[in-house]
């Protein structure tokens, strides 16, 4: 099934949400490569063994998966030669375990499982390889009884281990002043004594290692060098004979591998039928009925990626009519039906229970072809329309019988009288191949022609007009506006527009006559700027952000005005009234004292009444003008 179709309608969230429920990574390896099915009997049978799983679930029953996680990977590296380490056999042990364990769980269970009962009485048994595994190892180590060697090679490191921990004790207690703690310290494989670093060379021996500080030397005294050297060989003999059995428990089960991966095959499949299982029960699923006799009956069918409000959805096709036209608002629903119907056929095409009543029944299509949504191509240059086209002259190719074909907004992008005319012209030739087809449109020459054609049906998303929400429900043998003059209504277009809308509609007429328009006289202001502005109204220049105040006209074109501590003359035109003087000074206010800054004001004011202080400066300023002139 195309991997477009599937994104269309979201079944690769679906798939997504699967992977995320796989225990094993040969299962995920495998859900991977699963697609929707197109044979009747192969999605049967997978809607019976996800009932079974889910029935086995409900119970509170736990499929016994073990030593599943990194399986895959451990089988690939045996593959390539590798020897596995004493903690992978024993997972590799559990694993081939389970397989037994799997046989036992589902033959108490095969009642309520038969089909899955089968898969796992094809399991193979391995139970010699993982009982000599199981033999072999004992506390994360191999057991000395594996092999006399081992055992004897064993021995010597033990009793060397005392003989140089008897050495290193009697040198504690003769060198006690020396040592700078009591303790026997194991550095870089050889056992040491921590010396204070100013008696490094009070005695034979080598330096192991030093403190970070260097207030510490690590030592291995001579007495027990030749102890530690015979020490190092036998554990490198030992890792030696270590390593062959471990080759050798690796090797049984390479000699089984092929065996083995046939099992994996099959505890692959148990897998994903579980992680289908888990789906379901999460979105309430229940068993659809199927068939390959090209109708579908959607019994309240809920769309599983919708939070738990959605509306369900009934809907019926190709028993009594091969096309569905459905019609309505924006907003509506006519699309998440489009994708509902589709989402919910893939999804049982792979074997999952869909969230639906008992009387669905879906028809397992040879092939599912979908044009929704904005599908304009950056990449080629193609505009929306043409991308539609584009993809729509692929569907047209591919169509036939037993083919569920989906398309949204049929027509649209275009010419609304061109676009109808090849909507209908391209449902016609899809209608001649004898798919079955569901179309949403807002074309009123697609509905009349889905009125009037014998083997089609019309259907109208439910809206209520008064409060302009959609209901999301389907409702089949209705046609639905799309709500365009309500909606406008509720905008607040006035009445006499939406009377002749209305009108339009039903009349298909309108007025074409010209109408004749008298020229607009250009409006002339007043100049007399007396009357206009006066000195202390607040004003504002079209280019300044600043506001400012007036002074006077220069002429009478020309105004002259206070802002920034400076005066400007500007043209009259750009200068705009902000607040007249007379709303913010009191009537006898002196508004010649707005233009002059505060000692200005008080030099003036101090002159009128006669200061002395004031006729002295005035007179030194009048000598500092006439010297400066001379």
């Amino acid at each position: 099934m195309n991997k477009d179709i599937q994104n269309a309608v979201e079944f690769s969230k679906i798939k997504d949400l699967l992977l995320s429920l796989t225990i094993s990574d040969m299962g995920k390896e495998l859900m991977n490569t699963k697609e929707p099915s197109t044979h009747l009997n192969t999605v049967q049978k997978r809607l019976t063994e996800t009932s079974e799983a889910v029935t086995l679930l409900n119970a509170g029953k736990q499929v016994p998966f073990l030593g599943v996680g990194q399986i895959q990977y451990l089988t690939t590296r045996i593959m390539k030669g590798s020897i596995l380490e004493v903690e992978e056999l024993l997972e590799y042990a559990d694993f081939l375990r389970g397989f037994r364990q799997m046989k036992t769980f589902f033959t108490k269970h095969s009642f309520e499982a038969p089909i899955l009962l089968s898969y796992a009485l094809s399991l193979q048994e391995f139970q010699e390889v993982e009982d000599e595994i199981y033999r072999s190892i004992q506390g994360r180590q191999i057991r000395n009884e594996c092999s006399k060697p081992l055992s004897k090679i064993r021995k010597s490191i033990q009793d060397l281990e005392a003989s140089i921990q008897k050495t290193l004790q009697k040198f504690l207690r003769n060198n006690s002043s020396i040592v700078q703690d009591p303790i026997i310290s194991l550095k870089n494989g050889h056992y040491t004594i921590p010396i204070k670093t100013e008696f490094k060379n009070h005695f034979s021996g080598n330096i192991i290692e030093t403190s970070g500080k260097g207030i510490t030397t690590f030592m291995e005294p001579s007495s027990v060098s030749k102890m530690n050297a015979e020490l190092q060989i036998k554990k490198g003999e030992e890792e030696l004979i270590v390593y062959q059995i471990l080759a050798n428990l690796t090797g049984l089960i390479s000699e089984q591998l092929d065996e083995i991966k046939a099992s994996m095959e099959i505890l692959s499949e148990i897998d994903i039928i579980f992680a289908r299982a888990r789906y379901s029960i999460s979105i309430g699923g229940k068993r659809p009925q199927v068939n390959k006799e090209e109708f579908v009956y959607l019994d309240q069918v809920v769309h599983p990626l919708l939070d738990s409000n959605a509306v369900p959805l009934t809907l019926k096709l190709g028993n009594d009519f091969r096309l569905l036209a459905i019609t309505g608002a924006n907003a509506g629903g006519k699309t998440v039906t489009l994708k509902t119907l589709g989402l919910v056929t893939l999804m049982t095409m792979f074997g999952l229970l869909i969230p639906c009543k008992e009387k669905t029944n879906i028809c397992i299509f040879d092939d599912i072809l979908i044009d929704i949504g904005d599908n304009q191509s950056m990449e080629n240059s193609l505009s929306t329309f043409s991308a539609h086209m584009s993809n729509i002259s692929s569907i047209l190719n591919s169509a036939g019988r037993n083919t569920l074909v989906l398309l949204d907004e049929l027509g649209s992008g275009t010419d609304p009288k061109e676009g109808a005319a090849l909507g209908i012209s391209i449902l016609d030739s899809l209608y001649q191949k004898g798919s079955l087809i569901l179309v949403t449109t807002h074309y009123g020459e697609i509905k009349e022609y889905a009125r009037k054609h014998a083997d089609c049906e019309t259907a109208a998303m439910d809206f209520d007009h008064d409060t302009l929400l959609p209901k999301y429900k389907l409702l089949l043998g209705e046609t639905g506006e799309s709500g365009a003059i309500s909606v406008a209504k509720r905008m607040g277009i006035q009445r006499d527009v939406l009377k002749n809308a209305k009108n339009l509609l039903d009349s298909n007429s309108y007025s074409t006559e010209k109408l004749e328009f008298q020229k607009i006289q250009e409006k002339t202001s007043p100049l007399k700027t007396e009357i206009l502005l006066k000195k202390g109204d607040r004003i504002k220049i079209s280019e300044q952000k600043d506001w400012g105040l007036f002074y006077d006209m220069v002429d009478s074109h020309i105004a002259r005005v206070y802002m920034n501590h400076g005066f400007l003359e500007m043209p009259l035109k750009k200068v705009t009234l902000l607040e007249s003087r007379d709303q913010l000074y009191p009537p006898d206010y002196d508004f010649e004292s707005l233009f002059e800054d505060f000692s200005e004001r008080k030099k003036r004011r101090d002159l009128d009444r006669g200061s002395k202080k004031a006729l002295k400066q005035l007179d030194k300023e009048s000598k500092l003008r006439k010297d400066a002139a001379n």
